[in-house]
């Protein structure tokens, strides 16, 4: 057997043992990640779709990465150092690109969040300014009824001594 085939089922296998032993902690791990993906993807969090898919796209290098080294573990092809300066290069120019399409598009979402959240203060505020105004509605309709139950009552007791009145004066 080859040397690089025996290398690579020892980190097969130690990968295998690794996450049958830790199989509970993995799954606890990924539901995490995927509450966090959701939390990352909510409508109120506007910026939240640009670092979804910045995530994505990190995930995807590195998973191209690992498949890389394995292909070149495997494969007993030589590399060129021409190649490793122009992946290099490639690198650096896509990290300056990345690095700066992101702070635009980070600032662009922060306007935009900016704006929503001063708009959703807005509407709040409104809202407890409605919410306000009905619970005084509801204040002056308890005091409106309070009032009416001792006019009404007022009005018994003023017919009571009409009554009293009008049968002192037969007598």
């Amino acid at each position: 057997m080859n040397i690089n085939v025996l290398i690579f089922l020892c980190i097969v296998l130690i990968i295998l043992i690794f996450v049958l032993r830790n199989f509970r902690y993995l799954c606890q791990f990924i539901k995490g990640i995927i509450n966090e993906i959701r939390d990352i993807a909510k409508p109120a969090n506007m910026g939240g779709y640009l670092k979804l898919i910045q995530i994505i796209f990190i995930l995807t290098l590195l998973g191209l990465f690992v498949l890389s080294f394995i292909y070149f573990l495997w494969n007993d092809n030589p590399v060129s150092p021409v190649e490793v300066v122009f992946t290099v290069i490639v690198g650096w120019l896509g990290f300056i690109l990345a690095r700066f399409f992101g702070e635009r598009a980070m600032e662009l979402t922060s306007e935009q969040y900016s704006n929503i959240k001063k708009i959703q203060d807005r509407t709040q505020h409104m809202m407890n300014r409605i919410d306000e105004s009905e619970q005084r509605e509801e204040d002056y309709q308890d005091l409106t009824t309070k009032y009416e139950e001792k006019i009404n009552h007022f009005i018994k007791y003023i017919e009571q001594l009409e009554n009293k009145i009008k049968r002192l004066t037969r007598k």
